[in-house]
């Protein structure tokens, strides 16, 4: 059996059930899940489309990364597109896997077609996207990017609604854009890419599987390939003695809301 935690890096922790559901219904046997959101204190965030709100989730997502590992999690998938704080988790993940959606996504994506089209839900947060896919050396495989002009909470409050706009932006990026494949840029996407897939005859990733799933294929490949993360030159941990002079994971995790769906 592995756990694999899917870290929703907001406050809200409303989407956490149906998080789950979506999660449960795409596992293999023998993945046990848990689905937490954080706690930020007084802060109430139910998104972080922008920077502001990103930084205060930053050192929260690092956190609950390194007590996740140390309770016996053996991967972890961070919840958001702008894959927030991917690479200073990994660094105190311990044996733990960490992946992200964008990075997932895109690896997935590019498997199945050369050039893809990224639907996202307000057309701001291309510039941040655009850094990171960058980074990972996967701008050249970009169709465009697409926004459907809906707030992320409004994702899953109406469906039919919801629909609609990406059917619409999805047939636009097709058409004018030379789209071979679709990633849904949004982990609150979810529960729509069967459907346009069968609409429209091509790829559609969603992110939160795409991620969930790299997951726990990696968690898997730990246990029987043992793949696990390199801790040498840029990818060092701090040691034992800085984390425990500096106090820096001295606080309780800062998961919060967690629910369990147990191994079958």
């Amino acid at each position: 059996m592995i756990k694999v935690l899917w870290i929703n890096p907001v406050s809200d922790s409303g989407q956490n059930a149906g998080i789950a559901r979506e999660l449960a219904a795409i596992r293999q046997p023998g993945t046990e899940i848990h689905v937490c959101s954080l706690d930020l204190g007084d802060l109430v965030l139910s998104s972080i489309g922008r920077r502001a709100p990103q930084s205060a989730v930053w050192f929260p997502i690092v956190s609950s990364v390194y007590h996740a590992q140390a309770e016996g999690i053996d991967a972890i998938a961070i919840g958001c597109f702008y894959d927030t704080a991917l690479d200073e988790a990994r660094e105190v993940s311990g044996s733990a896997i960490v992946c992200a959606p964008c990075h997932s996504a895109l690896e997935i994506a590019t498997r199945l077609c050369h050039r893809v089209s990224i639907i996202i839900a307000d057309g701001s947060y291309r510039v941040q996207m655009e850094e990171t896919i960058r980074k990972y050396g996967l701008s050249h495989r970009i169709a465009s990017f697409r926004a459907i002009d809906a707030t992320v909470e409004s994702l899953q409050q109406d469906g039919v609604a919801t629909y609609e706009r990406l059917r619409r932006v999805i047939g636009a990026a097709i058409v004018e854009d030379g789209a071979e494949g679709i990633v849904l840029g949004c982990t609150s996407a979810f529960g729509y890419a069967v459907r346009l897939r069968e609409e429209f005859g091509i790829p559609v990733v969603d992110c939160q599987q795409a991620a969930f799933k790299c997951a726990e294929f990696m968690g898997r490949a730990r246990e029987a390939l043992h793949w696990l993360p390199s801790r040498k030159g840029s990818c060092q941990a701090p040691t034992k003695d800085f984390l425990e002079q500096s106090g820096l994971f001295g606080k309780p995790s800062p998961l919060a809301g967690r629910i369990v769906v147990p191994a079958v």
